[in-house]
């Protein structure tokens, strides 16, 4: 098994990267990269997304999404 790194998290050939390390391995420039997650990071607290890292609310808000089309879709 082949093991390659994407951005911060290594992962094995099998497995699928999230679509959020996608996005910001997407792009090139470091500072932009950094900018873009201050900015979500500020958007994440207006909304009102808990948790203590970007990570965390970002894993939050995606379990948020998931309940919500579960309830539209009844």
């Amino acid at each position: 098994m082949v093991n390659r790194k994407i951005g911060e998290k290594k992962l094995s050939e099998e497995s699928e990267p999230d679509p959020w390390t996608l996005f910001l391995n997407a792009m090139r420039a470091p500072m932009t990269r950094d900018r873009y997650k201050t900015r979500v990071t500020k958007f994440f607290n207006f909304i009102g997304i808990r948790g203590k890292t970007l990570e965390q609310k970002r894993a939050s808000l995606q379990k948020k999404e998931k309940t919500m089309r579960v309830k539209n879709s009844s």
